[in-house]
């Protein structure tokens, strides 16, 4: 019948990403006494943040496009600007980077041997350890919104299948051609009421990069039969872990206020009514690891052993939930 209901596509562009890792370290082994070796070391890391160049020049507005030099094609986000589409808090921006630097990334470790009788040696350890730097792939890196990224077409019926969107023997429309002018304040957003068609994903800025702080404590003793124990506790804590945030669940006071008033919460009362959706990648959670390790081992003749393991630990972390 040649009367389709809804339809899309979507091409993402080739873009190239890259950004510079820089390592610094410092390590050294102290034979205290003959009973007590020290380990000590530090490392510093910092990474210029991820933006996107394939040359020097910039997509500023004003001058003419060109792929070959253009870069910088990502979004970020403020929360607190007015949107002079919808007049409500939340417009996209257009940064060079993704995020800002974190300069801050300094790991001591630490480490000891103790020979406390012939056959008891103690032994303890803790390090700091941070994460590579932030990476992604080609179609999941934020700004494929964009209409110099993305060739996006989505259509649907404007009321309910009475007239259809397009017809399949012309195609869908073609998309409107991109000039830097589309790059301002007002861009994805539409007035209040009005059928939102944008779901921005962006990186929060103050990226703090995720690390972990790990020690543990351990006695080896071996007994005159050949039997060999350790008893030991390892705790990892993992801090500044990523996970993405949905910013556009309505907020539980707003909720109590509205239901005061008699009515349901509506869409229109999401606190970025002018998108679709809204998410963005963010590092303040945190995980716990505590375990309790024991190890019996007996050593016999012609590489014959026997060996048992008991760990006994406890996880927990906030990553894993449901409401913001």
């Amino acid at each position: 019948m040649d009367w389709p209901d809804s339809g899309n596509y979507k091409s993402v562009a080739l873009r190239h990403f890259w950004e510079w890792w820089h390592s610094f370290y410092f390590q050294d082994d102290w034979k205290v006494s003959k009973k007590f070796t020290l380990n000590i070391g530090v490392r510093y890391e910092f990474d210029t943040p991820m933006r996107e160049g394939l040359g020097s020049g910039r997509c500023t507005v004003g001058t003419p496009y060109d792929f070959n030099k253009c870069q910088d094609r990502i979004i970020g986000f403020d929360f607190n600007a007015k949107n002079p589409v919808s007049n409500t808090p939340g417009v996209i921006t257009f940064p060079h980077t993704y995020y800002d630097y974190d300069l801050d990334n300094f790991m001591p470790r630490i480490g000891f041997a103790y020979s406390a009788r012939g056959n008891t040696v103690v032994r303890g350890g803790f390090g700091t350890f941070y994460a590579y730097p932030l990476q992604w792939g080609l179609r999941g890196a934020p700004g494929d919104v964009r209409p110099d990224v993305a060739t996006v077409g989505d259509f649907i019926s404007p009321d309910n299948g009475l007239t259809a969107p397009y017809l399949m023997s012309t195609g869908m429309p073609a998309p409107a051609l991109f000039t830097p002018a589309l790059m301002n304040p007002g861009f994805g957003a539409v007035p209040i009421g009005q059928r939102t068609f944008l779901n921005p994903f962006f990186i929060d800025r103050k990226l703090e990069n995720p690390y972990t702080i790990q020690y543990d404590l351990t006695i080896q003793h071996q007994m005159t039969n050949g039997v060999f124990f350790e008893v030991g506790w390892i705790a990892t804590l993992g801090r500044h872990i990523y996970c993405a945030i949905n910013p556009e669940q309505i907020r539980i006071q707003d909720v109590q206020r509205i239901a005061a008033t008699g009515r349901t919460p509506t869409a229109l009362d999401r606190p970025y009514p002018q998108f679709s959706g809204l998410s963005y990648g963010t590092w303040p959670f945190s995980s716990t690891y505590n375990g309790l390790i024991l190890k019996a081992e007996k050593r016999y003749n012609r590489g014959l052993s026997f060996l048992s393991n008991y760990t006994f630990s406890h996880w927990i972390d906030n990553t894993s939930f449901q409401d913001v």
